[in-house]
């Protein structure tokens, strides 16, 4: 079975971003992963650079810079990794309050039964943070309205970081 691991990007690539990269590292060799993925603004030299340098192949290194948010990396990695890599398990990497008020529900949306995810939270200190976990529950209302506008068609047509009609 080919299994990969995302680690899911932030705008700022800072502290908490490192430690996302740390626990992808930790884990892919910890299982013997086939791939790393890195997406969105974590599509860089220096985090590619990052990764080789502590021991990942280039080779192993898959990079999808379509993304512009959390909906599109769902999206967009598996359209233009997971399916063609027929990768079936897929280990997902992001901060705890990400992972529990958003990705979760995006990914296992997008997903289905078409791969299996396992989500891998890093620890912050913004996961009781109030402010923080509003900011991602309207996110995660925003996203309940795509999926109810789009009707089965694709939800990038109804998104409007992707739908140049809707700007």
């Amino acid at each position: 079975m080919v299994q990969g691991v995302l680690i899911l990007s932030q705008k700022r690539q800072d502290t908490e971003y490192l430690c996302r990269l740390k626990k992808g590292i930790e884990i892919f060799k910890e299982k013997g992963l086939d791939y790393m993925i890195l997406s969105s603004e974590s599509v860089s030299n220096k985090n590619i650079k990052y990764l080789c340098d502590r021991g990942i192949s280039a080779g192993k290194i898959l990079t999808e810079s379509n993304s512009r948010d959390t909906i599109g990396e769902a999206l967009f990695v598996k359209q233009n990794i997971i399916v063609p890599y027929k990768i079936k398990e897929l280990y997902v990497i992001s901060s705890d309050y990400h992972i529990n008020y958003r990705v979760r529900a995006i990914f296992d949306y997008v997903y289905g039964a078409d791969a299996d995810i396992i989500y891998i939270e890093v620890k912050t200190d913004k996961s009781k943070d109030p402010n923080t976990i509003l900011d991602q529950i309207k996110s995660l209302e925003y996203f309940t309205k795509i999926i109810s506008t789009s009707e089965g068609e694709d939800l990038l047509e109804h998104h409007p970081l992707y739908n140049k009609k809707q700007e």
